[in-house]
């Protein structure tokens, strides 16, 4: 049986997506940090699962320019009071500031503002300078693919924790991820404490497979099969 390999999974989506891929292209040209993320960044770097949508994050500073840059019929949302509902019945208080148009026949949703807030503590899941150091880049013909480091969606899918019941696969998709690229602990311990992610969060990740040296990750008593 021949082996798929990343770079086969990738050699196909792009020749998929040429439209997505001159978009990148020119965000390139304009010198925006990007990334594929969530589901995109879980279906390119595993091909265990196809996105229905292409989900890319950006530096809030961006939003503007990246505006500038896509069709005039996309759809802005700046909504300061939208709210998401996890797996473990958390609602979490999640202002979205994003644009979202059609390429290839997939939505883009282009995420800026990603600052997730419950009980008073926040979540601060956005690019940061440190974040966009540590993304991934493949060269692709003339074009730089860049994906958000997988521990970044792996953060995200482990605040959100949703499962079969909302149509998602966080647990899935975290443990997939880990399993073909784990994390470097220099980089977890410090973007953990960016994020200020907690207990909550970390015994997830742990559940996935995703092993922190913290303190205060537990052993996890159930495994991804009955995650939510």
């Amino acid at each position: 049986m021949t082996r798929i390999t990343a770079s086969d999974i990738i050699t196909k989506w792009t020749n998929d997506h040429p439209q997505a891929m001159a978009f990148f292209h020119s965000l390139n040209r304009h010198r925006i940090d990007w990334g594929l993320y969530c589901g995109s960044s879980a279906q390119l770097l595993t091909g265990n699962r196809k996105s229905k949508d292409i989900d890319i994050v950006i530096h809030n500073r961006d939003f503007w320019s990246v505006v500038s840059l896509v069709s005039r019929n996309a759809c802005l949302y700046q909504e300061k009071d939208a709210t998401v509902l996890c797996g473990d019945g958390i609602v979490l208080d999640f202002p979205r500031r994003s644009v979202c148009f059609w390429l290839d026949g997939q939505e883009v949703e282009i995420m800026a503002t990603t600052t997730a807030r419950h009980n008073g503590h926040e979540y601060r899941l956005a690019m940061s300078h440190f974040s966009a150091a540590h993304r991934l880049m493949f060269e692709v013909g003339e074009v730089q693919l860049y994906v958000a480091n997988p521990l970044d969606t792996m953060i995200l899918k482990s605040v959100l924790q949703r499962g079969p019941k909302l149509n998602k696969h966080d647990a899935e998709d975290i443990a997939s991820l880990v399993k073909a690229y784990p994390v470097d602990a220099s980089y977890v311990e410090k973007r953990i404490a960016e994020v200020q992610l907690q207990s909550r969060e970390l015994d997830f990740l742990a559940m996935c497979g995703v092993e922190i040296t913290a303190p205060v990750q537990n052993t996890p008593s159930y495994d991804i099969l009955y995650a939510y």
